[in-house]
């Protein structure tokens, strides 16, 4: 039978039947996705779903153009925007040089010559490869006790300094052509309309990036190690602190920035903005893939799918370390991809094949190098990016064959590992230096380490346990994987229907058409379909390490956004180009509208509360005391200057602006080290006599104690927490006469017992019923209390 008429120009029968799947599993999906809850953001009275992010989108786009504020509040707008110059101007200032170096490295490396046809690799591995750099740089300097703003002033300032120089020395006779005019204005219109696409997104993502920080994780680590290691002029092993031992490549770019700054609080938000850079840097890696190996319009779909991805937006405006593990992830596949690119045969010239194969060796190193800087990023870096690559450059086809391929293969594997060891081999040594133990906190029953017992290093591990249950049990392994893929696809607040919606589509390179004006080509077709379904594997891979070798936190799996948005800008460039009869332009119509309705979800949902902070043209000082936890704001406001606090429960302290004394819950807990005496003969652990205990605190230079109620709950009821540290311990000490309450305002520190969760009433019922204070049928607790240490 022949084709129907309408699909003439287009693809036959089959293909035509492919394509109509692929549109019809777009759309459906599409449904059912924003018909689904928002788990994150919902509570038990306020369930939340798509489709009330949908019937609010209106107003939360007017909402950033014409903003509504409450009476008495200042209003935002752009004449608040200048308030932002010296931070952005410091992120700018610190990314040139990042960039600069990572420009030189390639230029050393004999790379830049090869990539010049490739402006968006070249571009985008170069400033990944320097900003890593960079932070080692940071790192050695902070350790050599050298955290001077006139030395990294003056480096950051030689290397763009010599790079604009070398660059101007390289430039070739001006193109008659004005270069806007070149990129928007001739060929295909299609990468224009990409980039006003995706500028809202990035300045949403700028805008978020240079307000204070909100989140937990990043006030209790992210930020407060390079606060404190900024204040102390050198990086030092922090005892109280176990996380700020974890491979720090971002947090070394926010020290620079606070360096460079000479301030920790803007030069924290200044790397914020330099961390918000990763997003656009791993864009650049996905065009240049699409572009390489499929065609321009795959390269710049992939771009807009993974840009406008919710979860982009949240990982560039809270300083986590995802969005840079996703970058270079990303550069190490990049890197891998290009290595698979065909070069000279054995029977090519002599000096072509040591061109060849010097190219080949550069890759192999780089390859290693953005594996290493992804574990140098985080641990998770090592299954999610080291091993993968180490294994495919180890068993990678070569040119030879024989013993000389084993050999070459042996070669390889050897340069592989020079280039991790170069990015993360100084974070390991550090810590050999610093603890004993090169992965710590991990491993300690293997290496020890200094700061850890048997006891923290069993409380840290149970607190980022393994789904051992699970993984124990093989009959529920189908049901939790597919509940768990179900989670990533579809469950997670900040996914985007994009991803799962186009990504199978990329199947389609499977079924063998060729489009007009394109290579009809065996091999291109064939190296097509080998480099998706490496994709897929690597996304399979990338799923089922998070799911068995990780405690399955949901932001652990973002890494393997780049790879899925790649396989969905391949599968929109399929489903978007194929076939001109009305049925296929049919489909492409309802495809393309599918597409533009999930990018207006997307916005509607990055510039919402839901994705983050987003007060973007906020007063300084307004977004500063919305961002700042009432804990915090409480002692900024009521402890003197020359004050120093003991913290206890309370450990989010980047906001602190006296000086405090702080652990982590998986830290030795102070207050039991430095209160409680030796247990008697029942085992019970009692208060030290008084006279112990002010000498304890005089030797600390104590001036105040500070206890979170509410933080302590939450660590009792989920990681555990010290029995030492009880209501009636810390009476004790008034009644001692060590320490005096100080009165503080019921409004601010009184808590409903009936607004906690069952667990912490229950808890509060019988740990700490001597905090509560009944109220009839309201009774309330004070959430926190201060107390000043009697001289």
């Amino acid at each position: 039978m022949t084709a129907p008429a309408d699909l003439n120009d287009g693809p036959s029968r089959g293909q035509a039947a492919v394509l109509l799947v692929a549109a019809i599993w777009l759309a459906a999906f599409s449904i059912y996705f924003y018909r689904q809850p928002l788990p994150n953001n919902s509570t038990a009275d306020r369930p939340l779903t798509r489709v009330d992010v949908w019937q609010a989108a209106p107003d939360l786009l007017l909402d950033c153009v014409v903003a509504e504020t409450e009476r008495g509040q200042p209003a935002p707008g752009w004449r608040n925007f200048p308030q932002r110059f010296e931070a952005l101007g410091t992120a700018l200032f610190v990314l040139a040089g990042g960039f600069s170096l990572g420009s030189l490295l390639l230029r050393g490396l004999g790379l830049r010559e090869m990539l010049r046809e490739d402006r968006a690799g070249r571009w985008a591995a170069g400033g990944l490869l320097g900003l890593s750099a960079w932070s080692l740089a940071t790192l050695g300097l902070g350790l050599a006790g050298v955290l001077r703003r006139d030395v990294f002033v003056a480096l950051l300032g030689g290397l763009i300094v010599v790079a604009i120089g070398l660059k101007i020395a390289d430039r070739s006779p001006p193109n008659p052509i004005p270069l806007w005019r070149r990129r928007f204005l001739t060929g295909d219109p299609f990468g224009t309309l990409s980039v006003l696409i995706v500028a809202p997104f990035l300045l949403a993502m700028l805008l978020g990036a240079l307000l204070p920080p909100t989140d937990f994780d990043v006030k209790a680590y992210h930020l407060v190690g390079p606060k404190e290691w900024h204040q102390a002029g050198r990086i030092t092993f922090l005892p109280h602190n176990v996380y700020t031992s974890f491979p720090f490549l971002t947090e070394m770019l926010c020290l620079a920035s606070m360096v460079v700054h000479g301030d920790w609080h803007r030069g924290g938000i200044a790397g914020q903005a330099v961390l918000a850079a990763f997003a656009p840097l791993t864009a650049g890696i996905l065009f240049s893939i699409g572009r390489r190996l499929f065609s321009e319009r795959a390269g710049w779909l992939a771009v807009v799918v993974y840009l406008t991805t919710p979860w982009v937006c949240r990982i560039s405006v809270i300083a986590y370390v995802e969005g840079a593990l996703a970058a270079y992830l990303a550069a190490s596949l990049w890197s891998w991809l290009l290595l698979r690119e065909p070069g000279p045969s054995a029977s090519a010239l002599p000096g072509d094949e040591r061109v060849a194969l010097r190219r080949e060796r550069m890759l192999v190193w780089l390859c290693g190098a953005f594996a290493g800087s992804a574990m140098a990023c985080k641990y998770p870096g090592l299954l999610s990016a080291v091993l993968p690559f180490g294994l495919a450059i180890a068993f990678a086809p070569g040119r030879r064959a024989g013993q000389r391929a084993t050999t070459s293969a042996v070669r390889r594997v050897m340069i592989y590992t020079m280039g991790v060891a170069a990015a993360c081999g100084p974070w390991l040594l550090k810590n050999v230096w610093q603890t004993g133990n090169p992965v710590y906190p991990l491993l300690w029953s293997v290496f020890g380490g200094r700061g850890f017992d048997a006891e923290l290093a069993a409380k840290f591990s149970a607190g980022h346990r393994l789904p051992i249950d699970v993984l124990s049990s093989p009959a529920r392994w189908l049901p939790d994987l597919w509940a768990h893929l179900r989670d990533v696809a579809i469950g997670s607040d900040w996914q985007s229907a994009l991803i799962a919606g186009l990504a199978p589509a990329s199947l389609t390179v499977f079924v063998g058409w060729s489009r007009r004006g394109e290579s009809a080509s065996a091999v291109v077709d064939a190296a097509r379909r080998r480099t998706v379904a490496a994709l897929w594997l690597y996304a399979a891979w990338l799923f089922l390490s998070w799911w068995g070798l990780t405690h399955r936190i949901d932001r652990f799996w973002v890494p393997m956004l780049p790879v899925l948005a790649l396989l969905a800008g391949i599968g929109a460039a399929e489903l978007l180009g194929q076939g001109r009869g009305v049925l296929a332009r049919a489909l492409q119509a309802a495809a393309g509208a599918a597409i533009a309705g999930s990018l207006i979800y997307n916005l509607a949902f990055d510039v919402s509360p839901l994705c983050g902070f987003n007060g973007y043209l906020l007063d300084e000082k307004a977004a500063r005391a919305i961002a700042e936890p009432a804990s915090i704001r409480l002692l900024n406001d009521a402890l003197p200057e020359d004050s120093k606090t003991l913290l206890v429960g309370e450990a989010q302290v980047f906001d602190v602006r006296r000086p405090v004394i702080y652990h982590t819950v998986f830290n030795e807990n102070l207050f039991e080290a430095w209160f409680a005496a030796p247990p008697d003969s029942d085992g019970i652990r009692r208060l030290k006599p008084a006279e112990e205990l002010r000498r304890v605190l005089d030797e600390q230079g104590v001036t105040h104690v500070f206890v979170n109620w509410l933080e302590v709950l939450r660590y009792r009821t989920t990681y555990g927490y010290s029995d030492f540290v009880t209501p009636e311990h810390v009476q004790g000490l008034v009644d001692a006469g060590v320490l005096a309450r100080v009165p503080l305002p019921v409004a601010s520190t009184g808590q409903d017992v009936s607004g906690l969760d069952s667990a912490k009433r229950d808890d509060l019922q019988t740990w700490g019923r001597a905090l509560v204070v009944p109220n009839g049928d309201r009774p309330w607790f004070p959430a926190y209390e201060l107390f000043e240490v009697r001289r």
